[in-house]
C-alpha cells in the first residue's frame, strides 16, 4: 500500500510539472494554424497565384504558386508583416526564400520553411517582386488570412 501511495505521488508530480498554464497554451495556439492568400496582379502584370502557409511555434511552412509570368522570368518573393501596400518587414530571413523562376507556361512554384511563426490577430501579406534588380516593384500581392 505504501508503494502505491508513493507511486501516485510521483505520477501526480510528473503530471503537474508537464502541464502548461493557460497563458502558455494561448501563446502556442496563437502562433499555430493554417493561413492562405490569393495573389492579385499589380503594376500592369498578369501575375497571380495562391499561397498556403502552415504556422507552428518554431516557424512556418510556405507553398507559393504563380501563373501569368513571363517565361524564364525570375521573381523574388517574401512573406511580410502587414497588409499589401504596407512596408512591413520580411518574416524570417530574406535568404530563406527561393526565387520563383517561371517555366515555359509562365508558372512557378516553391516550398520553403521560414523561421518565423505567424500570430493570430496580426496582419501578413505575400509580395512577388518584378526581379532581383527591381525589388521595389511589386507584381503580385495577397493578404494572408487564417
Amino acid at each position: 500500500m505504501k508503494r502505491l501511495v508513493i507511486l501516485m505521488c510521483v505520477v501526480s508530480a510528473a503530471c503537474a510539472s508537464n502541464s502548461q498554464s493557460d497563458s502558455d497554451k494561448d501563446s502556442i495556439s496563437a502562433t499555430t494554424g493554417d493561413w492562405a492568400a490569393t495573389l492579385s496582379s499589380r503594376n500592369g502584370t498578369a501575375v497571380q497565384g495562391q499561397v498556403k502557409l502552415q504556422s507552428a511555434v518554431v516557424g512556418s511552412g510556405v507553398n507559393i504558386s504563380i501563373s501569368g509570368a513571363t517565361p524564364g522570368a525570375s521573381h523574388p518573393w517574401h512573406v511580410h508583416a502587414g497588409s499589401c501596400g504596407g512596408n512591413g518587414g520580411i518574416m524570417g530571413s530574406a535568404g530563406s526564400y527561393p526565387i520563383l523562376t517561371a517555366g515555359a507556361d509562365g508558372r512557378a512554384t516553391a516550398n520553403v520553411t521560414i523561421s518565423a511563426p505567424l500570430s493570430e490577430g496580426s496582419a501578413y501579406s505575400v509580395n512577388v517582386h518584378r526581379s532581383s534588380a527591381d525589388m521595389t516593384t511589386i507584381i503580385a500581392c495577397g493578404d494572408l488570412k487564417n
